[in-house]
């Protein structure tokens, strides 16, 4: 008996609506209870939600058989990119496994009072290396790819959580402009 590991364009459209709008829908209920949208902390709530999604995919992936974490990275599932365990590749590469933490662990670095221009910087080492990469005869080591994976994660969560923050924004005024009318 074979296993489908194909995923539906229903499916992939599942994971991206979670992804988009629950933690916009979060972030404007949270909004209402405070004074403003400006006292949320956006980063928090959307790292929250975009962890429990990817380790609810994971748990769910074991049971149904279906790449669902390698579709949330994009992952390229490459053999000789990735940690072996137990003899025996794991589903992601190094660089997404490095993402993969990175974004589990979000939720307690948005807690915490820093410059989040910080956390975009870290973007950065994993945009050149996967350049030199890809453009070039350099080829990166797994060390380096987890590292750049593990800066990374946390960046990607706040690109995601401001696109949240302004689309929460741009709904609250216009439930206030509805409401005025």
């Amino acid at each position: 008996m074979e296993i489908n590991t194909r995923i539906s364009l229903l499916e992939k459209l599942i994971f991206l609506l979670l992804i988009l709008i629950i933690p916009v829908h979060l972030i404007i209920m949270v909004s209402f209870n405070v004074s403003s949208i400006d006292y949320v902390n956006f980063y928090f709530i959307t790292s929250f939600v975009i962890g429990i999604i990817f380790i609810l995919s994971t748990v769910v992936q074991l049971f149904v058989k279906r790449p669902y974490l390698p579709l949330l990275l994009g992952c390229h599932q490459k053999c000789s990119r990735s940690f072996k365990s137990i003899h025996k590749y794991l589903g992601i590469c190094t660089r997404c496994s490095g993402i993969f933490v990175g974004i589990i662990i979000t939720p307690v670095i948005s807690v915490l009072p820093f410059n989040k221009l910080y956390v975009l910087i870290g973007l950065v080492p994993l945009i050149i290396d996967g350049s030199l990469q890809k453009y070039n005869k350099y080829e990166s080591n797994n060390i380096k790819r987890l590292i750049t994976g593990l800066l990374a994660g946390p960046g990607m969560v706040l690109l995601i959580a401001y696109y949240h923050l302004y689309i929460a924004k741009f709904m609250i005024y216009l439930l206030k402009l509805i409401k005025l009318t």
